[in-house]
């Protein structure tokens, strides 16, 4: 009696919620068109280009194509040295600059001002990072660790090894308050003429100079066929990027799209005037190599 108690209950409590499942109509969030300015400038190079084009709503039709502003006016403002300039309005939303008056200058701070067709005026700040150098960048700790075998398990009968690598970098003399990103390959080689090229990839790939220093950290392990021939390291190869806060927002944006469709949408932080999303940001590069020890 017990048992077709419960079977009567839990009937029950399934028509319950069968009865209570209905299907909904809801309306998406009302779209709001607004203007999307992406602008990033570097000492590096003379010209200077900037894109105006306006956001797509996010549910309904997947369209490819942007709706580009044209008619808008671009200026630069160097607000240390209280100059302007002015960009020329190319084809499809682009923009470019030549300064004239305005001089990209370390530490120095730009404003962008966007003036729209529509009578809207927005604005974003950026100040150039100080210069990136190679030179500022040491290996400061470098360990290959004992290779061990990793199991074949496609069938084809040979052995192959997993060598444990562990590398610090250091950059030092860059103010506090920008960030810094290298982007390096080590060089392992050994006794046999075996010649190994590992990207590094660093726990945090961007990081905020604090007290003029900046340590990164890289774990992995690469293949070898070997064991009996060590591994050594002498050289690494590759730039360092210097940047602002915009910049890095921007930078640290693009890993966020994966291809997944399933994903959310990438969080994108704009440093625009309200109204408004874009990038305005500002960044240095050097390329070459860095020796170990």
């Amino acid at each position: 009696m017990k048992k077709l108690n419960l079977i009567l209950i839990f009937c029950l409590t399934t028509l319950l919620f069968i009865g209570c499942e209905q299907d909904a109509n809801v309306d998406p969030p009302a779209y709001v068109k607004r203007p999307f300015v992406m602008c990033l400038m570097t000492m590096r190079s003379p010209e200077i280009k900037a894109s105006v084009a306006y956001t797509k709503p996010y549910y309904g039709e997947i369209k490819d194509d942007f709706e580009w502003e044209e008619n808008a006016i671009v200026v630069l403002r160097d607000i240390s040295a209280n100059v302007e300039d002015t960009f020329v309005s190319l084809s499809g939303g682009q923009y470019s600059l030549y300064p004239v008056k305005v001089i990209l200058k370390e530490e120095n701070t730009y404003r962008l001002t966007v003036y729209l067709p529509d009578g809207t005026v927005h604005t974003a700040e950026s100040t150039i990072p100080p210069k990136a150098k190679i030179d500022n960048l040491k290996a400061t700790f470098v360990e290959i660790g004992k290779p061990y075998e990793e199991a074949d398990n496609s069938g084809g009968g040979w052995a192959y090894y997993l060598n444990p690598l562990t590398v610090e970098l250091t950059y030092k003399n860059i103010k506090d308050g920008y960030f810094v990103s290298p982007q390096m390959e080590a060089l392992p080689y050994n006794d046999s003429g075996d010649n190994m090229q590992v990207e590094l990839y660093f726990t945090e790939p961007i990081k905020l100079a604090e007290n003029g220093v900046v340590k990164f950290l890289h774990r992995t392990e690469f293949y070898s066929f070997n064991p009996r021939a060590p591994f050594k390291i002498n050289e690494f190869f590759g730039s360092v990027y210097t940047m602002d806060k915009a910049y890095r927002n921007f930078y640290i944006s693009q890993f966020q799209m994966d291809g997944n469709p399933f994903q959310e949408p990438t969080i994108f932080l704009s440093n625009f005037s309200a109204g408004a999303l874009g990038v305005f940001g500002s960044y240095d590069f050097d390329q070459g190599t860095v020796k170990y020890p």
